[in-house]
């Protein structure tokens, strides 16, 4: 062979070996940059034993199947109202305020956690756009307004659905729902759970008129089991703003720790119980007086077992994540104008 074939031969030897060397180590940076995110999703979801015990129930019905599929991630939006949570997760508002909460909304380990730690818990609703969002709203007159919402944010890559159903502790083709109308504009009704009066107390906004349809409504819990038992590492978020609708929810599901504890992050607007006089009211409903320091109990007990994926436990008397403080809503033009439009 002469010197010409054999260099030859030598530089395609070489070529071949660094084809070699470059593509393990091209497969291995795209390996990395996956695990890195479960990585992420393992701060916000570990350990994942309680999910497979939770899972091992049925999983929900084929349309819940086809709500959630392909949901590594999902943001269930109980309330969607003018879709403002929907805007508020979207912008990475959920982070800001799962990150800088009183400490009294997480467990105790959170106090001796580092920045990071704490940053990598979180990290998820930071990167909003890699999540289901699945949003219910139980008042018919908001939904063609949402629906507009929906196919814009959809055209711009958001993997979101504006549900027309009440987030519940029962799903049912035919549950009832009471729709109140409190403004002449379109966005000026709402589901409520009880009596108007009571969600909002002061004597505003005034009900203008008051009925009762029925419709579709999801179990949170079928949801929640659907969920993992679709992606068993699913991370899920859960916003509960059901105009007193969040008490028979939240009853239900931390009645079911294990379930409780394969969710990574629970943001709740209580209704009828910042004072002594309204939370005696809810005995009329049916529950227990003092049900919201039961139901922080339950859900911080659960928080401090090893196992619980839950990261924090939001709540507050007179705002959701997102919302506007209900002195500023009750006089907004939503609440008071003839017309008004969401920007």
């Amino acid at each position: 062979m002469g010197v010409f074939p054999r260099v030859m031969f030598g530089t395609a030897i070489v070529a071949m070996v660094l084809l070699l060397l470059i593509r393990p180590a091209d497969s291995n940076r795209r390996r990395g940059d996956a695990r890195r995110n479960d990585m992420l999703d393992e701060a916000a979801a570990s350990p994942r034993q309680v999910v497979s015990e939770a899972t091992s129930a049925p999983p929900g019905s084929e349309e819940m199947r086809q709500l959630l599929h392909g949901c590594g991630r999902l943001f269930l939006d109980g309330g969607s109202n003018t879709g403002e949570s929907v805007r508020a997760f979207m912008s990475g508002g959920f982070y800001t305020c799962g990150l800088h909460s009183p400490f009294r909304q997480y467990s105790s380990r959170w106090a001796s956690m580092s920045r990071w730690q704490r940053g990598a818990a979180m990290q998820p609703l930071r990167e909003p756009s890699t999540f289901c969002i699945r949003s219910f709203e139980a008042a018919p007159e908001l939904l063609p307004g949402l629906r507009e919402q929906e196919t814009a944010l959809r055209a711009r890559g958001a993997n979101i659905r504006f549900v027309d159903g009440a987030l519940s502790n029962e799903t049912s083709a035919d549950a009832p729902r009471t729709i109140v109308r409190y403004a002449k504009n379109r966005w000026g009704s709402s589901a409520v759970g009880l009596e108007f009066g009571d969600v909002h107390v002061g004597g505003k906004p005034v009900a203008l008129s008051t009925r009762t349809i029925r419709g579709q409504s999801y179990d949170v819990r079928t949801l929640i089991r659907t969920a993992m038992s679709l992606n068993s590492s699913s991370v899920v978020a859960l916003k509960l703003d059901l105009e007193g609708g969040e008490w028979r929810v939240l009853e239900a599901l931390t009645s079911d720790t294990q379930l409780l504890c394969s969710l990574s992050y629970i943001f709740v607007e209580f209704h009828s119980t910042a004072s002594a006089t309204q939370r005696a009211k809810l005995a009329s409903y049916g529950y227990r007086e003092d049900l919201f320091e039961a139901l922080k109990q339950r859900v911080h007990a659960a928080m401090e077992t090893p196992r619980c994926r839950l990261q924090v436990y939001w709540r507050s008397f007179w705002a959701s994540c997102g919302d506007k403080q209900r002195f500023e809503w009750r006089t907004s033009a939503q609440a008071t104008a003839d017309s008004f439009e969401v920007t």
